[in-house]
């Protein structure tokens, strides 16, 4: 048995939202027809009615739509109009803005400066070959002479050499007082965050070994630390054991301590720790011929110096 499909009829109508649409267009054109009438009324009650005998209706005018906002003449001087550009502001560049100094190697920054001292030998030759400046020593050659102008020669070469040297010899002193001046302020930020305090037991036949007080001794005053490291002279008995009292900032204290007790093994750390201020003015290395002169040292130190030369010696005496 088949089974007979019905299809259902298509009834035409509208859409979706037509009917509402044409409801808010009839409401709105009869919204503003209101509005008209009660315009015109308003104005025939004021008495402004216009007079079409007169023909007054004619010369009705829009003023929002019909005056301009400014003339045609004034277009190009009116600098408050609007226009399709951009005014970005102008970045304020700080004048003491330090600017990231490039890092170079030693090549680049050698021919850099071959480079700098070529640039000014030829202005000074081209203002040489204008006249604008006198060369204080006109060059000679043999060959225009004889013997006759070996002497000045020989003259010039001295002095041209004597010169360079005074030159070379200044830059070297400039740099190395540029560079203490460096390390200085960094010594001194250092030291602002706070001053500590290392003792440093030396072990038996330590110092009695050149490199060993040299790694002290030097490492100490380069590293501009303040402090000192006193030890019994070796002819009067002392078994090459001292200890190493040094004070300033953290980071070179701990650079300092570092040195001696991970790197070179030569003592180990007695006591560290933070000091309201420096005991000491200078780096300095003492022997002494007796204990006794030693422990006056220390004691001559003041403050809680005296627990350090009491560790030392409880250190010596096992």
């Amino acid at each position: 048995m088949k089974v007979r499909v019905r299809l259902g009829k298509n009834v035409g109508g509208s859409g979706y939202g037509v009917q509402k649409r044409y409801g808010d267009a009839f409401r709105k054109e009869f919204q503003e027809k209101r509005l008209e009438k009660e315009k015109k009324e308003h104005i025939k009650e004021l008495g402004l009615e216009e007079d079409i005998s007169i023909g007054e209706d004619l010369w009705r005018i829009n003023i929002e739509s019909k005056v301009p906002y400014k003339e045609w003449w004034d277009s190009e001087i009116d600098e408050d109009s609007i226009t399709s550009y951009i005014l970005h502001p102008v970045t304020n560049w700080k004048e003491d803005k330090e600017i990231a100094k490039v890092m170079l190697t030693k090549e680049e920054r050698r021919k850099l400066r071959r480079g700098r001292r070529r640039e000014k030998a030829e202005r000074i030759r081209d203002l040489e070959k204008l006249g604008i400046i006198k060369n204080e020593i006109p060059d000679v050659d043999l060959k225009f002479g004889g013997t006759g102008l070996e002497m000045a020669i020989e003259e010039e070469r001295r002095i041209k050499r004597a010169k360079h040297d005074e030159m070379n010899l200044q830059r070297k002193e400039e740099a190395r007082s540029r560079k203490e001046e460096k390390r200085e302020e960094k010594l001194d930020r250092d030291m602002e965050k706070g001053i500590y305090r290392c003792v440093v037991s030396v072990g038996k036949g330590k110092l009695n070994d050149g490199k060993n007080r040299y790694k002290v001794n030097v490492n100490g005053r380069e590293m501009g630390i303040k402090g000192v490291c006193v030890s019994i002279r070796e002819s009067e008995g002392g078994d090459g054991s001292g200890v190493v009292i040094f004070e300033g900032g953290r980071v070179s204290v701990d650079k300092y301590k570092k040195l001696l007790v991970e790197r070179s093994e030569i003592g180990e750390v007695i006591w560290v720790g933070e000091v309201g201020k420096c005991v000491f003015n200078k780096w300095s290395y003492y022997e002494f011929n007796e204990m006794v002169e030693l422990i006056e040292f220390l004691n001559s130190k003041g403050g809680k110096v005296w627990i350090y030369q009491t560790n030392f010696n409880n250190k010596i005496n096992k």
